[in-house]
């Protein structure tokens, strides 16, 4: 019984996988691309603040529409054909308005895939039992394959001015291509999902009878340490091609990072349990200000992998700390709004809004400067909850 449950889990497992395959290349190489095409690191950082934009607004709209047609198979191939348009669309224009209108479209249609086929397995679980960590990981480890895969694919040499087209990313838009079409006929290989009842939209009326003083103070801890660490993922990428790196490798440095993320998953339970959950979210904020500081120390280039490990503390401490902060401190029937409220106002709005700070720092000092600024932001986030956050009650 226990193999069944196993084999019958592996649609959503190949699902993620090919999903993070994708987008690898969007995390790596888009704003690389844009840089490339004539952005300069102000226009950069509003494009790049539309994926995180797009998070809070585009879910909802496709979540609405899944539930209206009962079916969200139906609209993996409009999501994953969409991006597979817009994107590689971006190879045949380098003005800025034209760009950011491309990455509105592609933003609207790749960032609503991963929660809808969250809600398929965890509909899938439901039903038939299972771990959504274990299926969730293959996301992980396809991001990974993703990213040492362009090794294969780019050039090993240093990027030339020009570059013909594409500017030497050409193969990238490819690969990514290919597998747009690839999950969008996957789709159709997991089961139908079972109509759920009530979906998860975040219920104010609710829900602000238990947003505490303690609540608010730690989302806008977070809010700060994510505002800086936009700086990491909107121009990583760039800062790795100042320090001579070649596209091909520039991968395996993202990928590094990832697997600390996995391996941190494995332990973060046991962490939490030992520390707390308010010091397991400090950690992650202070991974956040050491990491961003050693990046603006112009280290030579493969110091900066072991830096990548600390992507197990600004990530999986951060977030997986966060998501247990909200759990505990709301009832029950409220906390999928309250795992939307923090969703928001982290990932959506600190997105945003550190976007736009880091393109304008990065515009008016440059690249190291912006990672010593980004870290005395995480600094005042990290004495601030040193300071103030309290562990979370139990509401139940």
């Amino acid at each position: 019984m226990r193999k069944h449950k196993r084999l019958s889990g592996s649609p959503y497992a190949s699902f993620y996988f090919i999903s993070f395959t994708s987008i690898g290349v969007l995390v790596v190489y888009m704003n690389l691309y844009l840089k490339r095409a004539g952005l300069s690191d102000a226009q950069l950082g509003t494009a790049a603040a539309v994926p995180s934009l797009l998070t809070i607004l585009s879910p909802p709209i496709w979540g609405f529409l899944a539930d209206t047609i009962r079916d969200m198979r139906r609209l993996m191939p409009i999501l994953f054909l969409g991006a597979a348009i817009t994107f590689p669309a971006m190879l045949g224009t380098n003005n800025y308005y034209v760009l950011l209108v491309l990455v509105v479209l592609t933003s609207f249609f790749y960032t609503p895939v991963i929660p809808l086929i969250d809600a398929m397995t965890l509909g899938y679980i439901s039903r038939s039992g299972g771990d959504y960590g274990r299926l969730r990981l293959w996301g992980s480890v396809g991001f990974i394959a993703s990213t040492l895969l362009f090794k294969l694919i780019l050039p090993d040499g240093p990027h030339e001015a020009g570059g013909g087209v594409g500017y030497g990313l050409l193969p990238v838009f490819i690969y990514f291509i290919a597998f747009r079409l690839v999950g969008a006929g996957w789709a159709f290989t997991v089961p139908k999902p079972v109509r759920s009842g009530a979906r998860s939209n975040l219920r104010w009326r609710d829900l602000k009878g238990y947003v505490t003083l303690n609540l608010a103070l730690t989302l806008a801890v977070a809010f700060i340490a994510r505002t800086a660490m936009q700086s990491y993922y909107v121009f990583f990428s760039i800062y790795l091609d100042e320090l001579g790196v070649p596209d091909s490798s520039k991968g395996i440095f993202w990928a590094m990072g990832v697997t600390s993320e996995v391996g941190m998953m494995a332990v973060i339970g046991r962490l939490i349990e030992r520390i707390g959950i308010k010091r397991t979210i400090l950690l992650g904020v202070t991974g956040v200000a050491v990491r961003l500081s050693l990046y603006s120390l112009r280290l030579p280039i493969w110091w900066i992998i072991p830096v990548q490990a600390f992507h197990a503390l600004t990530f999986t401490a951060f977030h997986v700390g966060l998501v247990n902060f909200m759990n505990r401190s709301l009832p029950e029937r409220v906390r999928a709004s309250g795992q939307t409220l923090y969703n928001s106002v982290v990932w959506g709005l600190g997105g945003v809004v550190g976007a736009k700070i880091c393109g304008e720092i990065s515009q008016a000092f440059g690249l190291f400067t912006l990672f010593r600024i980004s870290s005395i932001i995480a600094l005042f986030g990290l004495i601030l909850g040193t300071l103030f956050m309290r562990e979370p009650a139990s509401t139940e």
